[in-house]
């Protein structure tokens, strides 16, 4: 079985940014007794359970420093999974929007710039601001025709979870399929990507038209009928593109397809940028993602 989705950001450069947050054994310290020092044996290690929130494989201790000058914004929303994760559970999502300070997590572009035609800005304005629906200063208020006000209508950021982990006493990790991740999100009253399309690759795909076809090849063409065109969260800017989840896989199983505007716009927010992203900088490579 296999899943499209539109993937909210990109694993690369200035973007909106990804975060975890786990609820797993933490170190508190050391018991040793007198029978451990008369015997020469280790101390023993005392765990308690807790929250860990960080970016892919970095742990952020702290809200000061990073590629934003302050990691405040994340808070928000790794605070949301406190007293709702199960023990073990490990959550993988991505903050996209603007920072505390109203600056876009990924940055804008100018659109005549990044050399795109006509039609591009005729859709998506002279500057594509990567929003995702957030607003820089989260408080554009929306009036009803009976005068009501809804304050704060548009968040200045918003998350949305790709990825569910469950890992045992033994360190063995359980990957949770999309429902069920979504189950939980579900239940915990938050966001997931979108799906633009699920369903099997046939046994024989090349039985579909043409002979030659193989599984690879049949899956890239349904990812062509989703890569491009507006985000479907915000729908002010051009997507990223999509991701092809393989979900009858041991392990987490992706592949990304990103359309050619979104890469011309995103080679230029690279280029203007004056320190690389804090995950860049770290080297952060996600080994089970390709790019196609």
């Amino acid at each position: 079985e296999t899943e499209f989705h539109n993937y909210v950001v990109g694993m690369t450069i200035v973007h909106n940014t990804s975060q975890r947050t786990a609820y797993l054994p933490i170190l508190k310290g050391y018991k040793r007794t007198i029978w451990d020092r008369l015997f020469g044996c280790e101390s023993t290690p005392l765990y308690d359970w807790g929250y860990v929130s960080g970016t892919r494989r970095v742990v952020l201790e702290t809200d000061d420093g990073g590629f934003y000058g302050s990691n405040a914004f994340r808070t928000q929303h790794s605070k949301v999974f406190e007293g709702k994760l199960w023990k073990g559970e490990e959550v993988f999502y991505e903050v996209v929007g603007f920072t505390d300070t109203g600056a876009s997590i990924m940055g804008t572009v100018s659109n005549k710039k990044a050399g795109l035609d006509k039609d591009f800005s005729k859709q998506y304005g002279e500057e594509t601001v990567f929003s995702y629906g957030c607003s820089p200063d989260g408080v554009k208020d929306r009036v009803f025709e009976n005068g009501d006000v809804e304050y704060n209508c548009v968040p200045q950021s918003a998350m949305y979870v790709y990825r569910m982990t469950m890992t045992n006493e033994d360190g063995d990790v359980v990957e949770y399929t999309p429902d069920f991740m979504r189950y939980r999100c579900d239940q915990m009253g938050v966001k997931t990507v979108p799906v633009l399309w699920r369903g099997r690759i046939p046994e024989h795909p090349g039985s579909e038209g043409d002979p030659t076809i193989s599984p690879g090849e049949w899956i890239k063409n349904v990812a062509e009928q989703f890569y491009d065109g507006p985000d479907p969260i915000g729908k002010s800017h051009v997507r990223e593109g999509v991701v092809v989840r393989i979900v009858n896989k041991p392990k987490f199983c992706a592949y990304k397809h990103k359309n050619f505007s979104f890469k011309v716009l995103e080679g230029i927010i690279k280029e203007a940028a004056t320190a690389p992203d804090i995950e860049e900088a770290e080297e952060l490579e996600v080994e089970y993602e390709t790019e196609s």
